[in-house]
């Protein structure tokens, strides 16, 4: 039953992570409609890299868990290098959502 249990938790984070990939591409969309505004390009490229940030973590993650479930082999890529590219995925999201997108992103034009 715990098993059963954290393959569900497992899926829906990754439903999670899926649907929030599909928000930020969805957002990257909406701000190219922005271009007169005086943040337009910190804004794209914080948000793009953010989007390439989820998307790598992503990718990463999913892979590590078809590892540990044995349904892909670790002959090309070990877990501990699926490991180091999910911390370095999360280090660049939040890079990119605190240092590089503004502040006072959402008081721009919907």
């Amino acid at each position: 039953m715990g098993e059963i249990f954290g393959y569900i938790v497992v899926a829906i984070f990754v439903a999670g992570l899926m649907y929030s990939l599909y928000h930020h591409i969805r957002l990257v969309l909406r701000i190219n409609g922005w271009k007169n505004t005086p943040a337009y390009k910190r804004t794209l490229i914080g948000n793009s890299l953010s989007a390439l940030a989820l998307a790598g973590f992503l990718i990463a993650f999913v892979y590590n868990i078809g590892i540990g479930l044995g349904i892909v082999s670790d002959a090309i890529i070990s877990s501990s290098a699926a490991n180091a590219a999910c911390f370095l995925f999360v280090g660049i999201l939040i890079v990119s959502k605190f240092f590089v997108t503004p502040r006072q992103q959402y008081s721009l034009p919907k």
